[in-house]
């Protein structure tokens, strides 16, 4: 059986960040010692930085 499709509005959006070496290397270290992927912790820093600023 066939997954439901999702609306427009819930589709994630792709976007090319760059990241500089360092900072990329410390995030996969992060990444591979939590278990999780680049892209949930790129997420989830973005989701907090956004309340942080009130947004």
């Amino acid at each position: 059986m066939a997954r439901p499709r999702k609306e427009e509005i819930q589709k994630a959006v792709r976007q090319s960040v760059s990241f500089d070496p360092e900072q990329f290397q410390r995030l996969q270290e992060y990444c591979t010692r939590e278990e999780r992927s680049v892209s949930w912790c790129v997420r989830k820093a973005m989701e907090q930085w956004l309340k942080d600023k009130g947004v």
